[in-house]
């Protein structure tokens, strides 16, 4: 009997011990997930053209182990916004994660209140980026990746040592196209894949620069892009802010 009552003992102990790790670890530490639609809209002489995508956040606090270290990573599953202009090509949208923050800005004192709020923002509710739009490309090959131009962002200025903006709608895409607005609206639907219907060698390069070269940084625009940029399917390859 005895014997019986010490286990017990010591399965309660460890059992407390454990609750207490898991209660404080999620209090001290929270996390949290929303999903999003971003509907890029486009003005072009033959009416407006959108396309949309659904993509997943998930944050995760982490202990602070030296000033440096960041206490939330965000990590981000979806796909660029594919927006069909017909004959002028396709537009595309690139991925991010930081466009809810943009859309609904939160002051909050603590991360958990930062978590707690986007976490819960209510089905259905819609903002339009006044700015900080996403960055848009497109290719004049859409078979090759080389071939990428940046239409909407901004562009490494050597002389000046500095980024220049960049809006080459009508450059790229003809006389009287015009990003008319990006829309955030938070929703439950599932994340969407179907970027690799318009780029298909996004699977070849298996997340690398788009001039499938090893090491990044430019100055061209494919060697500053990478397949994740496009398409990103795991939640571990995070993105911290």
């Amino acid at each position: 009997m005895m014997k019986v009552k010490k286990v017990s003992m010591k399965f309660l102990v460890v059992f407390g011990l454990l609750f207490g790790s898991f209660v404080f670890w999620k209090t001290n530490f929270p996390s949290g997930t929303w999903r999003y639609k971003v509907i890029v809209e486009i003005e072009t002489p033959e009416g407006i053209k959108s396309g949309y995508a659904v993509r997943e956040v998930t944050a995760v606090t982490q202990p602070s182990i030296t000033p440096e270290t960041h206490p939330v990573t965000y990590g981000v599953i979806g796909e660029a916004v594919a927006i069909d202009l017909g004959d002028r090509g396709v537009a595309f949208a690139l991925l991010g994660y930081t466009e809810v923050f943009k859309a609904f800005p939160k002051e909050a004192k603590t991360t958990k209140e930062f978590i707690q709020y986007y976490s819960n923002l209510p089905v259905g509710q819609k903002a339009v980026l006044t700015s900080a739009h996403p960055q848009i490309v497109t290719f004049t090959d859409i078979n090759d990746p080389l071939t990428v131009k940046m239409v909407l962002g901004s562009r490494f200025n050597v002389k000046k040592q500095d980024l220049d903006p960049v809006n080459d709608f009508e450059a790229l895409f003809g006389q009287g196209v015009t990003l008319k607005q990006v829309i955030i609206e938070i929703t439950d639907e599932p994340v969407t894949w179907d970027i690799e219907k318009w780029l298909p060698w996004l699977d070849r390069i298996n997340g690398g620069y788009l001039d499938g070269a090893f090491l990044g940084g430019g100055p061209e625009l494919s060697n500053i892009l990478d397949g994740e940029h496009f398409k990103r399917e795991s939640k571990y390859k995070k993105e911290r802010k």
